[in-house]
């Protein structure tokens, strides 16, 4: 899964940076599977990214089937 998020969302033009995490002890798997950070180049790039064709796919036919909760939070770095 890791993987396959570093390749299909590193393909994105509006990614600047990725970096995908895995749980790294029992009681974080318990809870996540997955880590995903992403840098853009500004939050108004945010609403482009979440309607871009290549993440929608990843979202809605790859990830959702598979997770119970998508959590997702904007910061500013």
């Amino acid at each position: 899964m890791a993987e396959h998020t570093r390749e299909v969302l590193g393909g994105i033009d509006l990614v600047r940076s990725l970096t995908v995490g895995v749980p790294a002890d029992a009681r974080t798997k318990r809870d996540w599977d997955l880590a995903i950070l992403l840098q853009l180049d500004s939050l108004e790039a945010v609403a482009e990214y979440r309607d871009e064709k290549t993440h929608r796919a990843y979202v809605d036919v790859y990830l959702k089937p598979m997770m119970d909760k998508i959590r997702a939070w904007n910061f500013e770095l």
